[in-house]
């Protein structure tokens, strides 16, 4: 599931973020357009979206190292 924060910018712009990355700016959209246009890109690729006003801190379970050690022994 992704978590999306939405934030209306001063320029009226929408600023779309997840912990991880911005994922977009949205010119000449409302925030309901917004919802609806993640929404549905979200199911096109078969993953889950939630909105909330407040993204957790990014937090890792694997490192790069680990992944990479579990690679090798496969």
């Amino acid at each position: 599931m992704l978590l999306v924060k939405l934030t209306e910018m001063e320029d009226g712009s929408i600023r779309a973020e997840s912990s991880r990355q911005v994922i977009g700016y949205f010119e000449d959209m409302s925030r309901e357009d917004v919802i609806e246009y993640l929404v549905n890109q979200a199911e096109e690729v078969g993953e889950q979206i939630r909105f909330v006003d407040d993204l957790p801190e990014r937090q890792e379970t694997v490192s790069i190292q680990q992944l990479m050690k579990g690679k090798r022994r496969k």
